[in-house]
Parts: structure tokens; sequence; C-alpha cells
């Protein structure tokens, strides 16, 4: 009999419970911000760089994070986080996140927490991939490790250094995404040929994926740290296309029979539109912002809840090609925020404050929605008596 919740059992129970819930009610108080100028929560921070931090830092984090407690140890064979211990290395993370949102002023301390949380993520992650001699995830390790200094930049800014705070928040943006890019590269097509219900065969290339690497990574550095905002905007391009062209080999229509498949496939083609506008940015007046929403909104916010949600069922012992319908209402609404926070500013921008505001309420809903249909899932053994 253990002796901790089943919460505890395995790391996605405790971290997607949490980040859920800190979706709804970190997009509340950004509406407020947004709508509302109530600038309470953000303190001496800019509020976008506070709404920033608050969905990569905190949000994005905790579901990388409890995805990989969970799948490396899979990969690895050897036991992760869970228990007590995983409760250690959540609670960095749950401090910063109270600090932040009620002790505006303790913001440093909020920072000082959230770079042990990421430093707990990194060593929990490494652990075992170093024990198993695993190298082919040093790539997720290193990854990882750049969400560290993410976080020393985002201290450096709030102690002064004028691009601190930027290229924290971008240099976050951009790991995390190419965190989703690399998982996705792994069990999109695995997920797909398993799961459309007849045989077929995605097609893979390694010189395609050595290309989509080169790009995204060209355009990672030269965005986030050169003034050469024109040469990013053209290795924009290069992404777009070159992952245009690996989802298009990955793609038959059966996914839109199975919802955790097509809502993979539409962050995707989200992320895809995503870098398409920064390119776009070279001709057409379009903001920073309005491209990186295409990017988080997609490759965050959509993929993460059907990770979610798939990843959920699977550990607890169920279908997971029999979703709850209430994710599946989810999913489609958080298709629909893309709609009102990337498109409709494109074609009606003189609305754009009415757009953004139907986002962030059709996000609140979405999450809400996974939370009352998983809740009792994470919170109770699985159903087939296996630990985990």
């Amino acid at each position: 009999m253990h002796r901790y919740p089943a919460i505890l059992n395995l790391g996605f129970r405790l971290f997607f419970f949490t980040a859920s819930a800190f979706a709804v009610l970190t997009m509340l108080a950004w509406l407020a911000v947004y709508q509302f100028q109530v600038t309470a929560f953000s303190g001496a921070l800019p509020p976008p760089y506070w709404h920033g931090h608050e969905m990569v830092y905190g949000y994005a984090a905790a579901v990388v994070t409890g995805f990989l407690f969970t799948a490396v140890q899979n990969w690895t064979g050897l036991p992760l986080p869970h228990g007590w211990l995983l409760f250690c290395y959540w609670l960095p993370w749950f401090v910063a996140r109270l600090l932040f949102a009620f002790a505006p002023a303790w913001q440093l301390a909020a920072a000082c927490f959230d770079a042990v949380f990421a430093l707990g993520s990194l060593y929990g992650v490494a652990k075992p991939v170093f024990a198993v001699k695993q190298w082919r995830q040093m790539g997720l390790v290193s990854k990882l490790g750049l969400l560290v200094i993410g976080q020393l930049f985002f201290i450096t800014g709030l102690l002064g250094f004028a691009r601190g705070l930027h290229w924290s928040l971008y240099l976050g943006v951009f790991t995390i995404l190419a965190i989703v890019l690399t998982i996705g590269r792994r069990v999109t097509p695995f997920f797909t040929e398993r799961g459309v219900g007849y045989p077929f065969t995605p097609k893979n290339s390694i010189l395609l994926d050595r290309l989509c690497l080169v790009s995204f990574t060209v355009f990672f550095a030269l965005k986030v740290f050169t003034p050469w905002q024109a040469a990013a905007s053209v290795f924009a391009l290069a992404t777009a296309l070159t992952n245009g062209w690996r989802l298009v080999g990955w793609y038959t229509f059966g996914i839109w029979r199975r919802p955790l498949l097509w809502s993979m496939f539409l962050s995707f083609a989200g992320m895809i539109f995503g870098f398409f506008l920064f390119f776009c940015r070279l001709f057409w007046p379009i903001s920073d912002s309005l491209a990186m929403h295409a990017l988080t909104l997609s490759g965050v916010g959509l993929l993460t809840l059907s990770m979610m949600g798939r990843v959920s069922l699977g550990h607890s012992g169920r279908n997971i090609h029999e979703p709850p319908r209430l994710l599946v209402i989810g999913l489609w609404l958080l298709s629909l925020a893309f709609i009102c926070r990337v498109v409709l500013p494109l074609v009606a921008p003189a609305q754009i404050m009415l757009w953004i505001a139907l986002a962030q309420v059709l996000w609140v809903i979405a999450f809400c929605l996974l939370l009352h249909g998983y809740t009792r899932i994470w919170f109770s053994p699985r159903i087939d008596g296996k630990p985990g």
C-alpha cells in the first residue's frame, strides 16, 4: 500500500493537473490585465513579459516536465521521481506561481524558485539518460538546459540587465517549441500509423529531418540573439516549408476519425502558419506578437491539451482512442481560439480587442473542460491495477 496519494504515482498526474488549473487561472488574470488594465498581478514587470513568462515557464514548463518525467521512464526503463520525491520536484514551481500571483514585490525570489525547478527538471531527466547511456535523448536534455539559461536571463532582467527579459522570454518560447517539434517528430508518425485503423506507412526522411532542424535552429538563433531580423524571416520560411513538407508525408485521411490525432496535425499546421507569418513580416505589417501567438497557441496550447489527454488515458490504463467528449469539445474550442487570436486579426484588425477577448475566454473554457474530464483520472489509481 503506497503511503502517498495516487496523484503522486507518476509525473504526468501532478504536473498535468496543476498546469491545467494554472492555465485557467493565469489566463483569467491576463484577461483582467489586458482587457481591464488590472496591473496588480504583473508588479514591476511590463505586463506582456509577465504574461509570457507565466505561460512559458509556468504553464508550458510544467507540462513538459510532467510529460518527460513519464516518458523518460518508459524510454530508459529506470524509475523517475514519484511519491513525495515528485512532490519536492514540483514544490519550487508551485511556490514560484504563488509568489508571482500574490507577492509581486518578491518577483526576484519567485524567479529563483523557477530556476531551482528548471534545474530539478534537468537533473531528473538527465540522471536516467546518463545512467543507461541513452545518448539519443541528449537533444531533450540540452533543451532543458536552455530553459535553465532562460530562467537565469530572466533573473538578470529583474536585476536591471536591459536584454535579460527579452532573451528569457524568446529563448523560453523557442526552446519549448524545439521540444514540441522533437517529440512531435517521434510520436506523430508513430501514433498515426498505429491509430488510423488501416495499413498506412508515414513518409520520413533523414535529410528532411535535418533540414527541419537546421532551418529552425538558425531561425531561432537569428531571431533571439541578433539584429538580423530579415535573415531570420528567410529561415522562418525555410522552417515552414520543410515542416510542411514533412507533415504532408505523415498525413492520411483517417486522422479525422481520431480526435487525438487530428488535433496534433492541426497544431503542427498552426505552427507552420506561424513560421510563415514571421516570413510575411518582410513585406506585410504583421506584429511580432501575432506571429508568436500563432506558434504558441498551436504548438503549446493545442498540442499540450491533446498530449495531456492522450498521455493521461494511456498511463491510467484507458483507451486512448476514446477520449472524454469534454476533451474533444475542448480541442475544437482551442482550435477556434487560434482562429480568433491569429486569423481574425489579420482579416478584421479593427476589432482585435474583441478577437483577443474571445480567444482568452475559449482558452479558459477548453482547460476547464479538461479539468472536469480528467481530474478524477489524475487523482485515481490506474484502472488496470498496474503501477503508474
